[in-house]
C-alpha cells in the first residue's frame, strides 16, 4: 500500500557516499519518497531551507517557453536538471558531482555550441585538469585512444560528465525548455574488466581480511556476500534487516535477501530477489546477532545518549588492504599531513590493489557458468540481462561454442 502524503519534513540521517550525517527534506508522490539535500547539520539552517522550500512549492506553476538552444545557456539546462531530476534519481549525487565539474568550462556558454569540436576541447581541458590533481595515476595510465597523447585513467570520469551533461539537454528537450537537442560527443567506452577471481584466491583474500585491524568485523562477510551472491558494493553495504525504502533486506525466515528498497525508483541497475546458499545462510544467522539494523553498520552515541545506527559509508580501503596482503597489488608508504602523533608526520600504508570489489561479482557469475548454470538463470540471480551474462562471461560456459566444435569432430 502507497504512503500517504505527510508533506515536506525534516528528517537528519547520514546516506551512503556521505561523510557526516545531514538535513533532508522528506517528502511523498503517489507513493514514492522523494528527498532533497539542505547540505546542513544545523537545526536552525535546515528550518530556513524548509521554509524556502515550502514557499517555492506554494507558488503557482509558471508557463514554460520552449527556446532555441541558441537562446538558453547550459548553466540554465544544468540548473533544470540538477533541481528537478536529480532529486529522484537513485544517483543523485553523482550528477551533482558532474554538474559541478561541467559549469566553469559550460556554464557561460549557450547550448548551440555543444557539438563534436567542443565536447573533445572539453575532454583535453578536463583531463589536464585532472592529470595535474592527480599525477600518480596519470604516470602509471596507457595512452588515451581518444588522441594517443594524454592518459587513459580519466576516460571514465570525463565520459560520466559529458553523458549527465547529454541527459541535461535531452531532459531539458523533453520537459519544454528547449526546441531541439544538439548531438554530445563521448569518448569511447573502456571495454569492461573481465578478470575473476579462483576459490584459491578468494580463501586467501579472506585470510587477510580477518587479520587486518580495521575491517576484520565487516570485510570477510562483505566478501562472502560479494561472492555467494554476485551483487553490487552499494546493494550489499546498504542492506538491513526489516523492510525498509532506502536499500534491500535480508529476510532469514525464508531465506531470501530482497536487494531492491520498498518502493524503489527505478534504475538501470536491476536488483533481484535471491535465495541464500546454505554455506552463507549461518554467516548471516551470526551477524544477525551482532548488528541491530543494517547488516553492516556502526552505532553513533548522539548528545542525549541515545544511539542511532548507520551503515558503514565504503570498504574500498580495507579491500585494497587485504587484497595486496593476499598478493594482489601493492601497499605503498606515503606521508599524510591529517594524521600526526605528538607534532610529527605519520606514514600510512595505502593499498594499490590490482581488483576492486566489484570483482566479487565477475567471480559469482563466473563461477556458475563454469559449473554449467544455465545462462538465464545466472542472470535472474545476480540481477542482470541475459545477452550481458552471454556478451561478457558466456565463453566460460561448457556448452560455449559446442555445436561448432561438435561439427568438426
Amino acid at each position: 500500500m502507497p504512503r500517504r502524503n505527510t508533506g515536506p519534513r525534516l528528517v537528519f540521517y547520514k546516506p551512503l557516499g556521505y561523510s557526516k550525517p545531514l538535513y533532508f527534506i522528506r517528502w511523498y508522490e503517489r507513493g514514492a519518497k522523494r528527498e532533497r539535500a539542505t547540505g546542513t547539520d544545523d537545526r536552525a539552517t535546515a528550518e530556513a531551507a524548509l521554509k524556502a522550500f515550502l514557499e517555492q512549492i506554494a507558488q503557482p506553476l509558471r508557463a514554460v517557453h520552449s527556446r532555441h538552444a541558441s537562446q538558453i545557456t547550459l548553466a540554465e539546462v544544468l540548473t533544470h536538471y540538477g533541481e528537478e531530476h536529480a532529486p529522484q534519481a537513485i544517483a543523485g549525487e553523482r550528477i551533482g558531482y558532474a554538474i559541478s565539474a561541467l559549469i566553469p568550462f559550460w556554464g557561460e556558454l549557450t547550448t548551440d555550441i555543444v557539438r563534436g569540436e567542443t565536447c573533445r576541447a572539453y575532454y583535453k581541458a578536463r583531463r589536464s585538469e585532472l592529470a595535474e590533481r592527480f599525477p600518480r595515476r596519470a604516470e602509471k595510465s596507457l595512452p588515451s585512444p581518444v588522441d594517443g597523447k594524454g592518459p587513459a585513467c580519466f576516460d571514465g570520469t570525463i565520459r560520466r560528465e559529458l553523458g549527465a551533461l547529454k541527459a541535461a539537454i535531452l531532459y531539458c528537450a523533453k520537459e519544454g525548455y528547449l526546441t531541439s537537442a544538439p548531438e554530445v560527443w563521448l569518448p569511447k567506452k573502456r571495454p569492461s574488466k573481465k578478470g575473476w577471481l579462483t576459490r584459491s584466491q578468494v580463501a586467501k583474500l579472506l585470510r587477510k581480511a580477518r587479520i587486518d585491524g580495521r575491517g576484520r568485523k565487516h570485510l570477510p562477510l562483505f566478501i562472502l556476500i560479494g561472492i555467494y551472491m554476485g551483487q553490487r558494493k552499494n546493494a550489499i553495504l546498504s542492506l538491513q534487516w526489516l523492510p525498509n525504502f532506502s536499500g534491500g533486506w535480508v529476510d532469514l525466515d525464508n531465506g531470501v535477501i530482497h536487494w531492491d528498497a520498498e518502493m524503489a525508483v527505478e534504475s538501470n541497475k536491476k536488483r533481484p530477489t535471491s535465495p541464500i546458499p546454505r554455506r552463507l545462510m549461518r554467516f548471516l544467522r551470526y551477524q544477525r546477532t551482532k548488528t541491530a539494523q543494517y547488516v553492516f553498520e556502526r552505532a553513533i552515541e548522539q548528545e542525549d545518549g541515545k544511539i542511532t545506527y548507520e551503515p558503514i559509508g565504503d570498504i574500498k580501503h580495507g579491500f585494497a588492504t587485504a587484497a595486496c596482503l593476499a598478493g594482489m597489488g601493492t601497499l605503498e608508504k606515503i606521508k599524510r599531513k591529517r594524521k600526526q602523533r605528538n607534532g610529527l608526520e605519520v606514514y600510512e600504508n595505502i593499498g594499490r590493489a590490482d581488483i576492486t570489489p566489484h570483482i566479487l561479482r565477475h567471480s559469482c557469475i563466473t563461477w556458475l557458468l563454469q559449473r554449467g548454470v544455465d545462462i538465464r538463470e545466472v542472470a535472474g540471480f545476480v540481477g542482470a540481462s541475459a545477452q550481458t551474462v552471454e556478451d561478457v562471461y558466456g565463453h566460460h560456459h561448457p556448452a560455449y561454442l559446442q555445436k561448432a566444435r561438435t561439427a568438426l569432430d
